[in-house]
């Protein structure tokens, strides 16, 4: 897993806790380290921690210091990340990192760029869904959305109606946006 990699899926694992029932605003070190690491095949910790620096130099997240000063004990994402993770479009020419994975970042195969198969990969976000266990409204404008991308003339209005109601569910909405993006990337461009 290169940098970019690991730095969106520390972006993904800080928003996953930001958005859990119960969330204290944040996440001790030492146990996010272990999950990192297990997250991230194995890496180890100094590869992680230096993400985790330019993640918090680049104002994504945030850290208090321990007592001794020794280094920061608890981290938090912050709007910036939040909204990086949800609109993952807007900020990918600033942070490329975001343009690697959408979604859910560890075994994903919704990856931008590159030929785009548009039936594996609607067959992945109803994958991540059941997973998830989004409700069946957010499915139903999905399957709408994957609908109208096969007509011959897709009806943007109605693409873009639609996702509205899918950033309901931010997961859902972070793995469909690359999808749509590239489809029509495909039609307009061959």
């Amino acid at each position: 897993m290169d940098n970019n990699k690991i730095r969106r899926a520390i972006l993904q694992i800080f928003y996953d806790e930001y958005q859990s029932p119960g969330y204290i605003g944040l996440a001790d070190s030492f146990s996010l380290m272990n999950k990192l690491a297990l997250d991230t095949q194995g890496k180890d910790k100094a590869f992680i921690g230096s993400n985790l620096r330019y993640l918090f130099e680049k104002g994504m997240i945030e850290g208090k210091q321990v007592p001794d000063g020794s280094g920061f004990g608890y981290f938090k994402i912050t709007s910036l990340g939040i909204e990086a993770i949800e609109n993952p479009q807007e900020y990918s020419r600033t942070f490329p990192f975001l343009q690697i994975i959408a979604g859910d970042v560890i075994g994903s195969t919704v990856i931008q760029g590159g030929e785009v198969n548009l039936q594996q990969n609607f067959t992945t976000v109803y994958q991540k869904m059941d997973e998830w266990r989004v409700d069946s409204e957010i499915k139903n404008s999905v399957a709408d959305i994957e609908k109208e991308m096969k007509e011959h003339n897709p009806n943007l209005s109605k693409i873009r109606q639609l996702l509205e109601n899918v950033k309901k569910d931010p997961r859902t909405y972070a793995i469909l946006t690359p999808v749509i993006t590239e489809a029509f990337k495909k039609i307009l461009f061959g």
